[in-house]
């Protein structure tokens, strides 16, 4: 998948996060905006990375991509550590020490999230290492390794992007509250 396809799905996910912890109240809206800016870059620039670790490799290895791209920075054991550590990283002690006039945690796991979702995007298309390293095509991967399937999600991403970023601001701020769909509905039955 893409850079736009990647951004997509990260918004869409931290659309469907925040609705579902109703983020909106917890923060302000430039706590939300940052929470959204590192999701989208977590989602697709961070992790893809490894795609420059080539210019290490001699020049008859750099083309091929499996022994450098999807692999550490694709670690599904590493982002899901990440995600732990936002989750239950820093307690509220440590916070008022340090005193952070934010909550950290939040920013942690929004990265994880940003991560996790580019994750998700590349299972679609490929596979990605379950610890932290694995060789393609055997071992601790997880994904669906068929052309079939990877080319219709890279397809998908590049010309549904648009729609999962509308899609993923659109549960942001609606916060899962659709009562404006059904008021209408009700109002027509009752006439």
């Amino acid at each position: 998948m893409n850079y736009q396809g990647h951004v997509g799905v990260g918004v869409l996910t931290f659309g469907v996060v925040a609705n579902q912890i109703d983020l909106k109240s917890e923060v302000s809206i430039y706590e939300m905006v940052a929470l959204l800016l590192i999701t989208m870059i977590s989602a697709s620039k961070i992790i893809d990375q490894d795609l420059k670790f080539a210019a290490f490799l001699p020049k008859d290895l750099r083309s091929k991509r499996y022994l450098y791209h999807r692999q550490i920075t694709h670690s599904l054991f590493i982002w899901l550590g990440i995600l732990y550590f936002g989750l239950f990283g820093f307690n509220s002690n440590l916070q008022s020490v340090i005193d952070l006039k934010f909550n950290i945690n939040y920013y942690i796991m929004f990265f994880a999230i940003g991560g996790l979702s580019h994750l998700l995007a590349d299972m679609l298309t490929g596979s990605i290492p379950i610890l932290l390293w694995g060789k393609y095509g055997r071992g601790f991967r997880i994904g669906l390794n068929i052309e079939f399937t990877k080319k219709i999600f890279v397809y998908l991403g590049d010309k549904l992007y648009l729609p999962m970023i509308l899609g993923g601001m659109f549960l942001v701020y609606f916060d899962g509250d659709f009562e404006f769909l059904i008021l209408p509905i009700k109002s027509l039955i009752n006439i």
